[in-house]
């Protein structure tokens, strides 16, 4: 309770990224995931969504 109390008001790296118009992480995060997983024909239907939903919200 102590952590969440303390962190209630913290926005994470990729909400700042987004509020700020800068690029986010999900590229380096949940994009090698989505190539690790083509690589090995391993199906990431959510992943891939959640990409491509990153992708579109990141306006430079």
């Amino acid at each position: 309770m102590k952590v969440i109390k303390a962190s209630a008001n913290n926005y994470s790296s990729m909400h700042q990224d987004i509020s700020f118009k800068r690029k986010s992480e999900i590229e380096f995060i949940n994009g090698y995931v989505v190539k690790k997983s083509q690589d090995l024909n391993i199906s990431t239907p959510k992943n891939q969504r959640l990409v491509a939903k990153m992708k579109a919200l990141e306006t430079y």
